[in-house]
């Protein structure tokens, strides 16, 4: 009886290890049934940083596009207000000459100022006078306000 008792005590405790194997939450250091180490934690994060770092460099590397700055250098012609003939000449050292009330620049009441081109758009300072405008996509004509004395004007004007 001492066997059998024996032996009864050993499957008894066979039947518990097999249930606990059954019953036990699943390891998660293992990754299809290999160990994952420390080393290995460390080297995994070690290759996502650079996969990302990779990925973040190929998204970021778009070539830029170039956006075109309007060419105003010239002499530009048309109207202020409905009925004040109007005349700009832009210099290419960012100045700005006025013409106004006379098609022939001789005669004409004559005001220097200063501009700045950004993209499409043009702002002017002269005298007490700020005029804004935006270049049509050809580069031909600029149509804009004039604000002097806290009246607003519109203008166009057509590059000559």
């Amino acid at each position: 009886m001492t066997r059998s008792v024996n032996n009864s005590a050993i499957n008894t405790i066979l039947n518990l290890i097999k249930q606990q194997r059954i019953s036990r939450k699943p390891d998660f250091n293992r990754v299809g049934g290999k160990l994952i180490t420390m080393k290995n934690n460390y080297l995994l994060l070690f290759m996502s940083i650079i996969a990302l770092a990779l990925m973040t460099s190929v998204l970021s590397c778009k070539k830029d596009e170039k956006t075109s700055t309007a060419s105003v250098v010239g002499y530009w012609d048309g109207t202020l207000g409905s009925n004040i003939s109007l005349g700009l000449l832009f210099r290419s050292n960012g100045t700005v000459r006025l013409y106004e009330m006379s098609q022939d620049t001789s005669t004409a009441i004559k005001m220097d100022g200063t501009y700045e081109v950004s993209d499409k758009s043009v702002a002017m300072s002269i005298g007490i006078a700020s005029l804004a405008g935006i270049v049509n996509d050809q580069g031909t004509v600029m149509t804009g306000t004039a604000i002097s004395n806290e009246s607003t004007y519109s203008f166009s004007v057509t590059k000559q």
